[in-house]
């Protein structure tokens, strides 16, 4: 996932730089593969308040199923991340959503039979919070990162050489699209039950 044809700057302690561009090696965790992220400063012509760029990253080549998550852990230990803004999002993460359903559909169930009664409302308001957070990017999309305080941009602009883990929540490679391609499509059991609510009426 290098770029081919452009010079590589090495450094002793520090990450490599390709074209202006920082290059962080991540592990999947769980994997042998090695996936390259390219981050920066941000810069604009015209200051945005949003994205101050006195303490704010661009980073590209973003995994597509990554969240804002994923980002706060890989700058764990070295910066504070205030704000994640991506870019060239395609849609949400059908996985992580269905995932969110799953666990907000169990937690009414087991609430209901304690007799706590945890209202519908509360739990499709969670799966709304898990639409927001994990968007589905385009290959190689791209995120600023807005970082907590002004000194921090140098510990991430500084840290030092070495793969880092990209941890990881789900499955992903094959399997991932296999859960994918499950969760684009209803459960037999719930397509059966509005068959037969249908016939009944």
């Amino acid at each position: 996932e290098m770029v081919v044809g452009k010079k590589t700057k090495k450094s002793n302690s520090g990450l490599d730089e390709l074209s202006g561009y920082k290059v962080l090696p991540v592990q999947i965790a769980g994997g042998t593969d090695t996936h390259y992220l390219y981050f920066k400063q941000h810069t604009s012509k015209r200051e945005d308040p949003l994205l101050p760029s006195s303490r704010t990253i661009y980073i590209s080549n973003v995994p597509a199923d990554a969240t804002e998550r994923d980002l706060r852990r890989l700058f764990q230990g070295v910066a504070r991340v205030a704000r994640v803004v991506f870019h060239s999002a395609v849609g949400q993460d059908a996985v992580k959503v269905a995932a969110a359903a799953a666990q907000a559909t169990s937690e009414i169930s087991s609430s209901t039979k304690v007799g706590k009664g945890k209202p519908k409302a509360a739990a499709t308001t969670e799966v709304a919070k898990v639409q927001q957070v994990a968007p589905l990017l385009s290959s190689g999309g791209s995120a600023h990162v807005v970082l907590l305080e002004d000194v921090e941009l140098g510990a991430v602009l500084g840290m030092k050489a070495g793969v880092h883990e990209w941890a990881i929540d789900s499955s992903h490679g094959l399997a991932r699209h296999v859960l994918d391609y499950g969760a684009a499509r209803p459960a037999v059991d719930a397509v059966r039950a509005d068959v037969d609510a249908f016939m009944a009426r």
